[in-house]
C-alpha cells in the first residue's frame, strides 16, 4: 500500500501540472495571476504551514519540555491569526508598490536598484527550510524502495522540482487542495490511533536540556515568523482581494492549530524510539503504520513548492520571460538538493532556518513605517543578521534567534543613519 501511495503523491502534482500546463504564462507562472480564491488560499496556508520541519521540531522540543513544545504550537498559530490580521494592509501595499514578493518590497521601498543583496540572504533562508524536506523526503524513499540514499534525492527532487518547472506557482496553489484534503484527513487518522496509548506524567515547567533563553526566543520572535515567510506573504499578495487574503489564514489557523496540536500530544506520549518518523509509524493504527509514511510525504511535497516558487517571482518583475523562470527555478531545486545532501541533522537545520526569519524583521518594519529607508541599511543588516544567526545556530542555538534579531536591529539602525547623515 505504501507504494501505491507513494507513486500517486509523487505523480498527483506532476499530472496536473502537464494538464494545465497550454494556459500558463509568465505571470500565472510566478503570481497565478493574482487571482487566487478562498478555498485555494487556505489550503495553500494549512500546506505551507505544516511541513516536516513542523513535525520534527514540535515533537522533539516536546520531548525534551512539554512547555516549549506547546509553546511553539500556541506562537505558530498566534503568527497564522497575525497575518489575517495584517493581510489586508499587506495586500494593499503590494498593489500600491507593485510588488507580489517580500524581497521586492523591501528592494522599492529601500530604493535598491539591484535585488541580489537582498534575495541571496533571503533566499538562502527558505532554500535552507527547502532542503529540509527534501532530506526528509529523501530519507523515506530510501527506506520504502531499498535505493541508496543518492539515487532517492535524484528521486526526490525530481518529484517536485519537475511540476514546479512545468507549471510553477499555479501548479502549487492547484495541487493545494487535495494535498490538504489528504494531509488533514490522515492526521485524523493520526488523532484516532492516540486512543491506544497513555501519555507520560512529566514535568511540565521543565525546561529540559534548554535555557530560557531558546523560550525567550519562541515567545518573541515564532508569532512573526509567519508574516516574515515568503510563501505567506506571497500569498497575501497573489490573492483575489484583501478579504480573501485575511479570510484564507482565518479558516487555516485552526485547522493548522489542530495539527500542531496532534504532534504536540505525540509527544507526549511514550515512543520506544527517538525516530520522530518511527514513533508516528506506532501510532498509527495496527497494521496500517505506511499512512504516517505517506502523512510526511504529502506534507513535504506541499510546502516545498511554497518555499522555493515565491523567490522566482521577483525575476518576473524585472522582465524574466517563462523560460528564463524555469531555468531558475531548475537552479534553485538544484541548489537546495545539494543542502539537503550536506545538511546534517535535520532539528539543528530547522532551527537554524526559523531562527534567522528574525532578521528579516527590521527591512520589513523599514519598508513600512520609514520614509526612504536607505539601501545599505537593508542590504548590510540582512547579510550581517542571516550570517551571525547560521553561526551562532552551530554554538549557541537556544539564543541564536534572539541575537541575530540584535544584530540586525542594531546595524540597521545604525547603517541607515549613517546615510542618512551623509545626505544631509
Amino acid at each position: 500500500m505504501l507504494s501505491i501511495g507513494l507513486v500517486a503523491v509523487l505523480a498527483m502534482p506532476l499530472v496536473l501540472a502537464v494538464v494545465r500546463s497550454r494556459h500558463v504564462d509568465a505571470h500565472a507562472f510566478a503570481f497565478n495571476n493574482g487571482a487566487t480564491n478562498l478555498l485555494s488560499s487556505a489550503c495553500s496556508v494549512v500546506c505551507s504551514n505544516v511541513g516536516i520541519g513542523t513535525f520534527v521540531a514540535i515533537y522533539l522540543f516536546t520531548q525534551a519540555s512539554p512547555l516549549i513544545g506547546i509553546s511553539i504550537a500556541i506562537s505558530y498559530t498566534l503568527g497564522l491569526l497575525l497575518c489575517a490580521w495584517l493581510a489586508p494592509r499587506i495586500h494593499a501595499q503590494c498593489c500600491e508598490t507593485g510588488t507580489y514578493a517580500l524581497v521586492d518590497l523591501i528592494v522599492v521601498r529601500h530604493g535598491d536598484n539591484s535585488i541580489w543583496p537582498v534575495w541571496l540572504p533571503i533566499s538562502l533562508i527558505f532554500l535552507l527550510r527547502s532542503a529540509v524536506q527534501l532530506a526528509a523526503l529523501t530519507v523515506i524513499l530510501s527506506e520504502a524502495t531499498q535505493l541508496s540514499p543518492f539515487l532517492s534525492l535524484i528521486i526526490a527532487t525530481a518529484s517536485v522540482a519537475v511540476y514546479s518547472i512545468v507549471g510553477g506557482y499555479q501548479a502549487a496553489t492547484n495541487t493545494d487542495v487535495i494535498q490538504a484534503a489528504v494531509l488533514l484527513a490522515l492526521v485524523a487518522v493520526l488523532i484516532a490511533g492516540f486512543s491506544a496509548f497513555q501519555a507520560e506524567p512529566r514535568p511540565f515547567l521543565d525546561l529540559g536540556p534548554h535555557n530560557i533563553s531558546l523560550l525567550i526566543g519562541i515567545v518573541l520572535f515564532v508569532p512573526i515568523t509567519p508574516v516574515l515567510a515568503v510563501d505567506n506573504w506571497h500569498r497575501m499578495a497573489t490573492a483575489r482581494d484583501a478579504s480573501i487574503a485575511r479570510g484564507a489564514f482565518v479558516v487555516a489557523a485552526p485547522l493548522c492549530a489542530v495539527v500542531y496540536g496532534a504532534v504536540w500530544w505525540a509527544g507526549m506520549l511514550p515512543s520506544p524510539t527517538g525516530d520522530v518518523l518511527q514513533s508516528f509509524r506506532t501510532f498509527m493504527p495496527s497494521e496500517k503504520a505506511w499512512l504516517a509514511d505517506l502523512l510526511f510525504m504529502v506534507a513535504i511535497i506541499s510546502s516545498i513548492d511554497t518555499f522555493v516558487m515565491p523567490l522566482i517571482s521577483s525575476f518576473e518583475r524585472l522582465g524574466a520571460g517563462l523560460a528564463k523562470m524555469r531555468v531558475a527555478v531548475t537552479v534553485l531545486f538544484f541548489v537546495t538538493a545539494t543542502l539537503a545532501w550536506l545538511a546534517g541533522d535535520i532539528l539543528s537545520t530547522v532551527i537554524a532556518a526559523f531562527s534567522s526569519l528574525t532578521v528579516l524583521l527590521p527591512c520589513v518594519l523599514g519598508a513600512f513605517f520609514l520614509s526612504r529607508p536607505t539601501t545599505e541599511a537593508a542590504w548590510i543588516s540582512l547579510n550581517a543578521g542571516v550570517a551571525t544567526t547560521l553561526m551562532l545556530t552551530l554554538v549557541l542555538p537556544d539564543a541564536a534567534s534572539l541575537i541575530g534579531f540584535a544584530i540586525s536591529a542594531i546595524t540597521y539602525w545604525a547603517v541607515d543613519r549613517f546615510q542618512r547623515s551623509r545626505i544631509r
